[in-house]
């Protein structure tokens, strides 16, 4: 089977043969079989005209022989010559006989295939027919003279007597003679014989000429399969079982696009679920957020014209996700979708819109007295600690709330512009601790006007640099002889003065610029320094500059102090200890280790504030470390607070680090500092914070009173 179609694959791809022109081959057989039929038409009629004409012959050649036997019979019969038969039929007789013989003649001649069958013998037997037909004549005429004499007997009585005489005896002659009568059966056997012979060969003849015809049909016919049908049946099996293989991968790729196609629509399903849903909580996300409130804005019929609109932000998120990983702030975003599912009502919608941040909005909790309870119901659920891998995750929720009139179905509402309120809200909720819910007012609106403007102001207040240090003189504690300065960072408002880093620092680094600042401050700081310097005995020989966490922690920190050169020693970098150190925070640890490189000591600001002092002592290894201001204040009243800034002290020493005491009020404070060890002083008491310009002054100050050698009786008037 397999050579089989190989062979036809081979004719087809000679012939050039497929289902697109296997026409021109069956309209080749039609025509081949038209052909043959017409053939055989045109041969059978041309048989039986054969056969018509032998019949005719046969027929003409059977009258002849009967005519023949009669003209004998009659010829012997005394029935003639007595009166009973007539004369006359054997007249007839004779002349029917000249007719046949004619007509036979006349056949031979017209058509060709006779004379052929009857030319072996036929044309002596002819002549003899034609000898016997002048005996016959002579003898017919001698038999109608006799039948004449005889029935008119009587009246040629009276004839010439000469001329019956002759009759009778011609007569006489002709029928006593002994070979007449032999001769006319032997030449009718003969006759007989001829055409028994010219039947035998008109039969063979037909049926050569039949078996030529049906033999050239036959293989006519057998050309037409071999040449036609039989490709044409190769080629129509070759398609026919390529379609059915066709049919069945068709069936099977109908059957895989169905499949496919259903993995499509499931695929599209869940794209579109995954536009509008967020993958890790299930909630809805921000574009779903938006299209839900136009919803709502158009349905007015089915909601309530005024809407309650939740903004929900996690407090210590990020700490989790620090501290304990990303898969456990996810587990603790799961853990929050599901409790803010649990407070919904049915008509109530939540999404979560990017990081820790949810929007609920609520048709039901409306009005201020609903929404506040279900604001405090929310609080306090997303206030409860979450348990991952048996750890206690603790996170707590601030929300900011509003309370939205639906004015017309045609108004366009953008997510941005619908929480602007709530988001307000929010802000001052987490500005007052967290943990709590804040309801949008007409003064929460007020200061985020003001922080917005405040915003605007910074932005321009760096690029006219208007932030400038102020510094703060630090004494030792025992001489009270000027040792160094902190620069503190200041900004010179041109409508508003000279304004503290509470009212603007914490809103600029929030903006990013807490590099820029930093930047500010030391390069007015190298300024001023070398100002000083410029009197040999200054004693400040360094500034310390307070670094914020995005630039100590920036990968690029180094290579932008380089730039800047600083002078070996002349300036130090206090880095505020709230900063979480620990063993993961090598960038921290990597830029602290480059700036002692280059010459820069490190001091820790705020010293036991953080999240881990001691930690951040033995990974810094900071030269100085400032005891913060809340720790000194009470020491003059509370023994318990004495002891313990005495520890703090006692516990710098193993690690050889200087101690400063910030907020030295008074003089008192400076010599319970100077008693328990420690190494300066920095406060109210000495200095406040003054421009560079003040500085010279105070160092002006400070040396006369050091000359005058009174230090004892100085500190007493002071």
């Amino acid at each position: 089977m397999a050579k089989r179609y190989r062979f036809v694959r081979r004719l087809l791809a000679h012939s050039g043969a497929n289902p697109k022109n296997l026409w021109k081959g069956y309209i080749f057989g039609l025509i081949l079989l038209v052909g043959i039929s017409s053939i055989t038409f045109v041969t059978t009629r041309y048989n039986i005209f054969l056969f018509d004409k032998y019949a005719k012959a046969s027929i003409v050649a059977s009258q002849q022989s009967s005519i023949s036997r009669a003209i004998t019979h009659l010829s012997y019969s005394p029935e003639v010559f007595s009166g009973a038969i007539s004369p006359s039929f054997v007249v007839r007789a004779l002349s029917d006989y000249e007719q046949n013989h004619d007509e036979m003649i006349k056949l031979l001649q017209e058509y060709s295939p006779l004379e052929r069958v009857f030319s072996t013998g036929i044309q002596s037997q002819i002549d003899e027919a034609n000898s016997l037909k002048k005996h016959l004549l002579d003898y017919g005429e001698n038999l109608l003279a006799l039948a004449i004499s005889n029935k008119y007997e009587n009246q040629l009585d009276k004839a010439n007597i000469v001329s019956q005489k002759s009759v009778v005896s011609q007569t006489a002659k002709f029928t006593q003679s002994p070979d007449v009568g032999a001769r006319l059966n032997a030449r009718h056997d003969r006759l007989e014989t001829i055409l028994k012979v010219a039947e035998k060969h008109r039969a063979d003849y037909a049926h050569s000429i039949n078996n030529w015809f049906y033999s050239i049909a036959m293989v006519l016919l057998l050309m037409e399969a071999i040449f036609i049908f039989w490709p044409a049946h190769l080629v129509s099996s070759y398609y026919y079982l390529r379609s059915a293989k066709q049919k069945q991968k068709m069936r099977a790729l109908v059957k895989n696009l169905s499949t496919q196609n259903q993995k499509i629509r499931i695929a599209y399903e869940q794209i579109g679920h995954d536009a509008l849903h967020d993958a890790l909580t299930g909630l809805a996300n921000r574009r779903y957020l938006k299209e839900e409130l136009q919803r709502r804005v158009g349905s007015q019929k089915d909601y309530s014209s005024e809407l309650a609109i939740l903004h929900i932000d996690l407090d210590r998120f990020k700490q989790v996700n620090d501290t304990m990983g990303h898969k456990a702030g996810d587990h603790v975003l799961e853990r929050i979708a599901d409790k803010i599912r649990s407070c919904l009502a049915p008509t109530d919608f939540v999404a979560r819109i990017g990081g820790d941040e949810f929007v609920i909005l609520s048709s039901e909790a409306v009005g201020k007295e609903k929404l506040s309870a279900f604001s405090k119901t929310l609080v306090d659920s997303l206030s409860q600690p979450i348990l991952f891998e048996g750890q206690r995750c603790d996170v707590s929720a601030s929300i900011g709330a509003d309370l939205v009139y639906l004015s017309s179905p045609t108004m366009e509402l953008d997510v941005s512009d619908i929480l602007v309120n709530a988001d307000m809200a929010l802000y001052q909720a987490k500005q007052l601790g967290g943990c709590r819910f804040e309801l949008f007012t007409d003064k929460i609106f007020s200061s985020h006007q003001h922080k917005i403007s405040l915003r605007e102001e910074i932005a321009s207040a760096i690029n006219r640099r208007e932030f400038i240090p102020y510094y703060q003189l630090q004494f030792d504690a025992q001489s009270r002889e000027i040792i160094s300065a902190e620069a503190l960072v200041r900004w010179r408002h041109p409508t508003r003065g000279v304004l503290p880093p509470a009212d603007f620092l914490e809103e600029a680094i929030d903006m990013g610029f807490g590099e820029q600042i930093d930047k500010m401050m030391m390069q007015a700081a190298l300024s001023d320094l070398s100002m000083w310097k410029i009197d040999k005995n200054c004693p400040v020989k360094s500034v310390a500059i307070n670094l914020n966490v995005s630039s100590i922690g920036n990968p690029n920190f180094i290579s932008s102090i380089k730039k800047l050169k600083i002078p070996r020693g002349s300036l130090s970098f206090e880095i505020t200890e709230t900063v979480d150190i620990n063993r993961d925070s090598t960038q921290i640890i990597e830029n602290v280790e480059a700036l002692k490189e280059l010459g820069f000591d490190i001091e820790i600001d705020d010293f036991g504030t953080g999240h881990a002092s001691i930690l951040s002592l033995q990974y810094l290894k900071p030269k100085r470390l400032k005891i913060d201001r809340e720790f000194i204040f009470p020491i003059v009243e509370s023994e318990d607070q004495r002891n313990l800034v005495k520890s703090i002290i006692q516990l710098s020493r193993p690690f050889k680090v200087a101690v400063v005491a910030e907020g030295v009020e008074s003089l008192k404070h400076a010599d319970i500092l100077a008693d328990m060890g420690c190494d300066l002083l920095q406060g109210f008491a000495f200095c406040k914070p003054i421009p560079a310009f003040g500085v010279i002054a105070m160092l002006s100050k400070n040396r006369t009173e050091f000359s005058s050698g009174n230090r004892k009786a100085s500190r007493r008037r002071a």
